[in-house]
């Protein structure tokens, strides 16, 4: 459910938008400051799921900063030292590259079946674009005869 949303455009920069080391201005216009994903991830029944979503977000975004607070959550997490790594070095060509194509595409024309079923993409760079490697329920498969 989670990668559906994020393949269709959820902006994955806004949860690590955090006031907690004062990198960002996050007041609404009433004077509240809103919940931030990391104290949303603090929850305690939603502890154990940290590790794994960082992860995920991950994969759509550039280079994020990691807050403190959520920091110390994720050191607790078995994904931590592929978290860790991920974020201490640069990122790939290839995934800039992904970024970049996705964002000048536009989700209306990543979304439209005709435009990324035609010739434009090749199969391979349609695939890669569309985050489809990471399509866990894809059977590859073929059914019996």
């Amino acid at each position: 459910m989670m990668r559906l949303l994020l393949n269709n455009g959820y902006k994955v920069e806004r949860c690590f938008y955090c006031y907690h080391d004062s990198a960002f201005d996050v007041v609404e216009a009433e004077g509240k400051i809103p919940v931030s994903f990391c104290e949303f991830m603090c929850l305690c029944c939603l502890k154990h799921l940290s590790g794994s979503v960082v992860r995920i977000l991950l994969d759509y975004v550039n280079h994020v900063h990691i807050c403190s607070k959520l920091r110390l959550i994720l050191e607790k997490q078995r994904q931590w030292p592929e978290i860790c790594e991920i974020l201490c070095d640069p990122r790939s060509l290839s995934h800039l590259c992904r970024l970049e194509i996705r964002k000048r595409l536009t989700m209306r024309r990543l979304n439209n079946p005709e435009i990324m079923g035609s010739n434009i993409f090749p199969p391979r760079l349609r695939r890669f674009i569309l985050y489809e490697e990471l399509d866990l329920y894809r059977t590859t498969s073929k059914p019996a005869v």
